[in-house]
């Protein structure tokens, strides 16, 4: 097995001392072999799905021996499979910068590259995670619950948030859905240390994890009633009281009657005057305020009208203000170009010229863009030109092609543009993209015929043409 040397990092077979720095080299290699053994271990327990322990294998094999490129990368993909794509990704590009050749973290990091949305997702379920512990200090626990359900759909490898979940819902008391949690990252990670503490707890406790209605009761103590005394009665005795109880009836409708008639001839007729009274003093409460509500709606449609034309006014003098900071702005563009070109910084006053809003300015100022265009623009277009051709010479044409628009935005004048064009054809033909390039071809013989570049361009046309 090859080694690299821990002073100068070359690689080494074996030996005592290194052969490129001559540094001894031989009581490292135990830690090799520590490094080695450790890796063994991890992905053993990484194919037994244990992934939290085959971490804290790989972890420590990349600790002994930095250059186990092999224990990186798999300890890479463990944190892949866990849902941690951040630390996932930390460890492919140390691995990469350590081995630059037959790399497979190479691979792995242009696999999730092409995928943005992935990447997204992933970390939006690490923030969702994150609020969740916060709701879980605040003992909220609904708000959790909600977070943590949307974070391990989108990320149903995060471990931590399903366990995050199972919580909240013991503490809650829904211990069927806890364990659900439980089993599903168990299936992911059969290692790690808080979701076994779960699901041994959850164990004891199979009782709590029952809805109300699906627990047994059967075996539960039945209710005690108390026994009622038995209680003799004299037959006799009760017989004779007969008479009493009929006198005793008869005095109560007597009675009954009596109070009936006080009270519908004397309690009645009040209570009737004071129910009329009552209304009539709430019939003028509601005139009253019927007539301070109508008041009050008046006075705020007046408001309302006052504040709607005073705010027509303020936005008319906001337009007003906004249209003369354009026109500022513009002015001060012209300014800072003037500025620009006694600092023969040219490039720079270019853009700010073809980003200047013409629709902003006054005959004067047109007047002075149009001469700083003719002062600016023949300069920076030459150059453009010259840095373009110096690319295409070098066969740098995506730099080429960049300089080359930008300097068609800057009106060149005929020479350049009709070169420019014939160049951005030729580099279309050179990365096969012919209908780029008959475009361009195109172009240069409608707008700048009778040249030499139009009748090169015709004649490109032609094979091109013969070509398909």
């Amino acid at each position: 097995m090859k080694y690299r040397c821990p002073h100068c990092g070359n690689l080494i077979k074996s030996g005592i001392y290194c052969n490129a720095c001559l540094e001894r080299i031989e009581s490292f290699k135990v830690f090799w072999d520590t490094s080695a053994f450790y890796y063994n271990q991890g992905l053993k327990a990484s194919k037994n799905r244990e992934l939290s322990l085959a971490a804290v294998y790989l972890h420590k094999a990349v600790m002994l021996y930095k250059y186990n490129t092999k224990a990186r990368n798999l300890l890479g993909l463990v944190y892949f499979e866990l849902g941690q794509i951040g630390s996932a990704l930390k460890e492919w590009i140390i691995s990469t910068s350590l081995e630059k050749e037959d790399n497979i973290a190479f691979y792995y990091i242009e696999q999730i590259q092409k995928q943005p949305k992935f990447l997204a997702t992933r970390k939006e379920s690490i923030v969702l995670y994150n609020k969740s512990l916060a709701y879980m200090q605040q003992e909220n626990l609904d708000m959790a619950i909600i977070r943590l359900k949307k974070s391990v759909s989108i990320n149903p490898n995060l471990v931590e948030a399903r366990a995050l979940l199972a919580l909240a819902y013991m503490k809650q008391g829904q211990f069927r859905k806890a364990s659900e949690q439980v089993n599903k990252a168990l299936g992911i990670d059969r290692s790690h240390k808080i979701i076994l503490a779960y699901f041994k707890e959850m164990s004891k406790e199979k009782l709590e994890g029952l809805e109300p209605y699906e627990r047994d009761y059967s075996k539960q103590p039945q209710q005690q009633y108390l026994k009622q005394p038995k209680v003799e009665v004299n037959v006799h005795k009760v017989l004779n009281q007969g008479a009493y109880y009929r006198r005793y009836v008869g005095y109560f409708i007597l009675g009954a009657i009596g109070m009936f008639i006080i009270t519908k001839c004397l309690v009645l007729p009040n209570e009737v005057n004071q129910y009329k009274e009552k209304i009539a003093i709430l019939q003028e409460a509601k005139e009253t305020l019927s007539e301070e509500i109508e008041t009050l709606s008046q006075e705020q449609t007046i408001k309302v009208t006052e504040l709607e034309g005073e705010n027509e006014k303020l936005q008319d003098k906001v337009k007003n203000y906004e249209e003369q900071l354009a026109v500022f702005e513009q002015k001060d563009k012209l300014t800072r170009v003037q500025s620009l070109i006694k600092e023969h910084a040219y490039e720079e006053a270019a853009q700010i010229l073809y980003n200047v809003a013409t629709t902003r300015l006054d005959e004067t100022d047109m007047e002075t863009l149009t001469s700083l265009k003719a002062s600016v623009y023949p300069r920076v277009t030459e150059s453009l030109y010259n840095q373009a051709v110096s690319l295409y010479n070098a066969e740098n044409y995506i730099e080429s092609v960049m300089q080359f628009e930008t300097l068609m935005q800057y009106e060149p004048s005929d020479q350049i543009a009709r070169k420019s064009l014939y160049c951005l054809g030729q580099i279309c033909e050179q990365n096969e993209d012919l209908d780029g390039a008959k475009k361009y071809y195109n172009k240069i013989v409608a707008e700048y015929p009778k040249t030499s570049e139009a009748y090169k361009s015709d004649d490109r046309l032609k094979a091109l043409s013969s070509t398909n």
